[in-house]
């Protein structure tokens, strides 16, 4: 894992050990013949990884966190990301869910590999309104009667916004809730 900075300097690194390795093994031409055939495996080894990475540089592209700096991307699971968890940081998805509560129906689900929940929130709720659409071949109903909460980590001034124009009668939970209500 890293950004694409880090990653052409890990394939630098990789080739320079790479290098070192035939030069040492130039140095001791035929001396030990167990230790050249195991340094040539880890030479192919080395090479091997630094291609891995050259690939991986010249088919994907860059991704940004919500404050449009790079993030880390995964070489071997590039949808997904880098998360700060309350166990630390982990590479993982965000699952994300919509449900009816009084059905008990999942309106809309999916695994998002981006950094964070909030940035999430906007494209689940458009795909959601699509849903709804299909799901609704009677005569429209009121948007206003259908309520939508989200927790704390749903919360930033473009949700807000976003969700104001939504249609939806909408109940996010603010980030400093719980410094305001000694209960929590």
């Amino acid at each position: 894992s890293g950004t694409f900075d880090e990653l052409e300097r890990k394939k630098a690194k990789l080739a320079r050990a790479s290098k070192r390795i035939i030069e040492r093994h130039q140095s001791q031409d035929g001396l030990n013949e167990a230790l050249i055939t195991q340094d040539l495996k880890q030479k192919e080894k080395l090479d091997k990884s630094a291609e891995k990475i050259t690939e991986f540089l010249a088919t994907h592209q860059e991704k940004t966190g919500s404050k449009g700096k790079p993030v880390k991307s995964n070489i071997t699971d590039p949808d997904s990301a880098k998360m700060t968890t309350s166990k630390g940081t982990i590479q993982g998805y965000n699952g994300i869910a919509i449900n009816d509560d009084k059905h008990q129906i999942i309106l809309q689900a999916q695994a998002w590999g981006s950094v964070g929940k909030q940035q999430t929130l906007q494209p689940a709720v458009a795909q959601l309104k699509q849903q709804l659409e299909k799901l609704n071949t009677q005569k429209q109903t009121n948007a206003q009667t259908i309520k939508f909460t989200a927790d704390s980590g749903f919360n930033s001034e473009a949700n807000l916004e976003f969700m104001a124009q939504s249609g939806f009668d909408t109940y996010i939970a603010d980030n400093q809730f719980r410094k305001r209500n000694p209960l929590f």
